[in-house]
């Protein structure tokens, strides 16, 4: 006898969620052959069971599906919100026309708000888990174990969902306790702070921010704005800090690099500067840079806490990741409404123009680690030393403002994240095996444990290195 159309897709959304049960604990029903070999005990098995499980395990499962999905949308929200509040309030974000704090509340509300939303959706997933367990339990006790499909383990797990769930709730309910009463202090209270905050980061009264825009093996960045006195930005900024183990502080053959003012063999670490800042400034001045490299801007050293602190120029746009192998369906949707052909959420291929203005950005800044010059001798500038990179990849390449020559139209392609960065001077004898594995596994060049070379088509200057 065929199925109604209800009774067929609620026997589907019970054999969904069965499957999907076990996946979430560790299985690989993967496949439309494994869904469908588990399917066929289930299957079987759905003429003996009663027509009020029949009745209510296919709202009960959609209900439960569909709040599992909203949790993990609240969860998602509530981290990005998180760290954005975290690095705001580490950093004492503050407003200098503001007499309330008004920017530090509007983050900290905003926290709230994702606390609330994640409170709202964890009760509702504990409601929807409840009402699967009861009609699991009423539905299947006395049902005889299989020996394809155990039956009765969904309605096991969904008792061991409820009680972590009301663990999570409660502490919801202290944390937005707490961040209320943050939100509720006033400027007087936050003063200390900011002024401490904005010393340690050698800001003035004008700056404010703090605001976390990425993170990597190192160390995190963070973006702050300058204002004027009726709170017009005026000047904006990246502060990369960077942090060091023990051994990476001492070690001196790659992380650090002598002053250009220091005696030749000296090892005094007042000698020294952070080989990601003498490279980046070195680069600085020379044609061609502020094309195609992230200018610095300032650093600063905290010796004590193996930590220094780079002042670098904001790109605006981004990085390339975000347009390549991020997400491309964000980048449709964050074009859906200025381009026809995106309604469908199709992104689109990056315009082969903007791809040869990135390839010329990239052997620009190659040359420039190279030779120090675009337009130079067939031999290098006898005072320039040798820059590599190690870590060129796709969300290194940084997108800032239109250049004024060609490619008007589109962002500058300017290359960053020098922490992997090595200066090699002429007649250096250390070989790529002595130097430790950088950069990101697939965009490594092998040459990099063969020879160390000098031409840039060997691994240093240009590539995905």
């Amino acid at each position: 006898m065929a199925l109604s159309k209800e009774e067929l897709e609620a026997r589907n959304a019970w054999i969904y969620f069965e499957f999907n049960a076990r996946n979430q604990q560790g299985a690989k029903i993967d496949s439309p052959e494994q869904q469908k070999e588990f399917a066929k005990p289930l299957t079987a098995l759905w003429p003996r069971l009663s027509d009020e499980f029949k009745t209510a395990i296919g709202p009960a499962a959609v209900a439960f599906r569909e709040s599992r999905a909203v949790r993990i949308a609240a969860t998602n929200s509530f981290k990005a919100n998180k760290d954005y509040r975290d690095a705001a309030v580490e950093h004492a974000e503050d407003y200098d026309y503001a007499n309330d704090g008004e920017g530090t509340k509007a983050t900290l509300q905003k926290h709230i708000d994702s606390c609330s939303r994640l409170l709202e959706a964890r009760r509702d997933y504990i409601t929807r888990s409840e009402r699967m367990s009861a009609v699991l339990s009423s539905g299947l006790a006395g049902m005889p174990a299989m020996a394809e499909v155990d039956i009765h383990l969904s309605t096991k797990r969904m008792a061991d969902i409820v009680v972590p769930e009301r663990v999570e709730v409660e502490n919801l309910l202290k944390s937005i306790d707490g961040l209320r009463t943050q939100l509720n202090k006033g400027p007087e209270d936050m003063a200390p702070r900011l002024a401490a905050r904005r010393k340690v980061f050698s800001f003035g009264p004008a700056w404010a921010g703090g605001w976390s825009i990425g993170s990597g093996a190192f160390g995190k960045a963070s973006l702050w704005v300058k204002q004027d006195k009726v709170g017009t930005i005026i000047d904006r900024l990246v502060l990369k800090e960077s942090t060091l183990n023990e051994d990476g502080w001492a070690n001196l053959q790659e992380n650090w690099a002598k002053k250009p003012n220091a005696p030749k063999n000296s090892k005094d670490m007042n000698d020294m500067i952070p080989t990601e800042a003498l490279s980046m400034f070195r680069l600085r001045s020379r044609v061609g840079a502020s094309e195609s490299i992230v200018r610095i801007r300032n650093w600063r050293l905290e010796a004590a806490a193996r930590k220094h602190r780079l002042y670098l120029e904001f790109c605006p746009y981004g990085d390339l990741f975000d347009y390549t192998m991020g997400s491309p369906l964000s980048y449709a949707q964050s074009r859906r409404g200025t381009t026809e052909s995106l309604k469908a959420g199709i992104p689109q291929w990056l315009p082969e123009s903007f791809l040869w203005h990135t390839f010329e950005s990239l052997a620009t800044a190659g040359m420039l680690m190279e030779k120090g010059e675009l337009d130079a001798a067939p031999t290098e500038p006898a005072w320039w030393d040798l820059i590599v990179h190690r870590d060129i990849k796709v969300s290194n390449l940084f997108l800032g403002l239109p250049q004024e020559g060609r490619y008007r139209g589109y962002p500058s392609v300017k290359l960053g994240d020098w922490g992997f960065a090595l200066i090699v001077p002429e007649g250096d004898k250390r070989k790529p095996e002595d130097f430790r594995v950088a950069g990101t596994e697939g965009c490594q060049v092998p040459a990099k444990r063969q020879q160390p070379g000098r031409e840039a088509k060997d691994n240093k200057g240009q590539g995905r290195t």
